[in-house]
């Protein structure tokens, strides 16, 4: 299963028979017949469908990610992983405790990409989320069984760094109690209260400050992709929209936007990560923001903006090439961006322009965007934005 999954996500089968690839992707999505044994321990199923879950992870399907992340936790649930108690004492314990920590980050992660409740609120959890801690003598570098048969291993091989996991629960905590306060307070589309934004940023700060994040230079352990999940949380602290458009609040979106586009065009660059389906719907997120911002103050494009609108251009064309459902995020950006620089006068757009627009918001609908990205391109093509000018 381990096997089938990196071959499929590293696209080391693209000169594969059609029945090589059916068994592999059978082979990957081995966890049913895991969850049907009765035989295998609660701990050995949750792994089974985590390792799905890297699967629809690096998959061109919303919605299966959606799905497994929700029901990875209610399994997880089902069977008290989230009414753990740490025991250093008790490897088991310890492994439980992971496994829980992962199934959380990933239910996180999906649910900051959608803008969706999360699966189980932090009030309802005990379990403490997976932190390194030296004292127990624990290795900071996890164990690979699956290469133990090799008598050399190659130079470049990057093992996962458990600190650095650590390091990620911490900020899927910062934004599960963000979402948890929008869902709580019905804050979507409205301006966020000053104290909880002050309170947030100040969180985000602490955890970009902390050492951790320049430990470490390859693939997922890279400085530069911790940096890019900092703006991504920054961007979804900025809740935009046409009363708000030039407060501080909508320039530090547009500064966060734009910091995404441009961090994950240089990750890309370097070829050290995966391509995971949830970063086209966050760079989409970033992109239409931007020009969202752009259009509502009817303003020419900013010039420190040009540069995150081509990097950005270019991660979706190199998703569109790889995944057919990623043409659609494309086409729509590459709309945004031929259509709203071009607007006579600036920022209004014409009827035929908004209806093409619309027509390409039910595609992303059905693939799925996140709801503050769909609120947005809804209000640009069905309604002018601000007449006044701001002085």
């Amino acid at each position: 299963m381990i096997f089938a999954i990196g071959s499929l996500i590293e696209s080391k089968i693209d000169n594969a028979s059609f029945p090589q690839y059916q068994n592999l992707k059978s082979r990957a999505q081995a966890e049913q017949s895991i969850l049907a044994d009765s035989t295998s321990t609660p701990l050995v199923r949750l792994q089974a469908m985590l390792l799905s879950a890297m699967f629809a992870l690096h998959a061109e399907s919303t919605w299966r990610i959606a799905h497994i992340s929700g029901a990875i936790m209610k399994f997880a649930s089902l069977h008290r992983f989230h009414r753990l108690k740490r025991d250093p004492s008790d490897p088991s314990n310890l492994i439980s405790i992971r496994a829980w920590s992962c199934a959380y980050v990933l239910d996180r992660a999906a649910s900051s990409a959608l803008g969706t409740p999360v699966s189980l609120p932090d009030m309802y959890i005990s379990t403490p989320l997976y932190e390194f801690d030296e004292r127990i003598m624990e290795s900071p570098c996890s164990n690979l069984p699956w290469t133990e048969h090799r008598d050399t291993l190659d130079k470049d091989v990057s093992y996962p760094d458990l600190r650095t996991f650590s390091y990620i629960c911490k900020i899927r905590t910062i934004q599960s109690f963000f979402m948890h306060m929008i869902e709580k307070d019905e804050l979507e589309g409205k301006p966020v209260p000053l104290d909880l934004e002050i309170h947030m940023l100040r969180e985000l700060r602490e955890w970009e400050n902390d050492e951790t994040i320049r430990k470490h230079s390859r693939g997922y352990q890279n400085p530069l992709w911790l940096q890019h999940i900092g703006h991504l949380t920054r961007l979804s602290f900025c809740f935009v929209n046409k009363a708000n458009i030039f407060s501080t609040n909508a320039d530090n979106a547009l500064q966060a936007s734009c910091a995404a586009c441009t961090s994950f065009r240089c990750l890309q660059k370097k070829k050290q990560i995966a391509q995971p389906w949830l970063a086209v719907l966050s760079q989409f997120r970033a992109a239409v923001t931007l020009w969202y911002i752009i259009w509502a103050r009817m303003t020419p494009v900013p010039q420190h903006a040009n540069d995150a609108i081509r990097d950005c251009s270019a991660v979706l064309a190199i998703f569109a090439d790889r995944w057919p459902k990623a043409e659609h995020y494309r086409d729509c950006f590459e709309w945004l961006a031929s259509t709203i620089p071009r607007s006579q006068p600036q920022g209004q757009l014409s009827a035929e322009a908004r209806q093409g627009l619309a027509s390409l918001l039910v595609k992303l609908e059905e693939s799925g965007i996140h709801r503050t990205t769909s609120r947005m391109l809804h209000e640009i093509c069905e309604t002018g934005p601000r007449t006044e000018v701001h002085t």
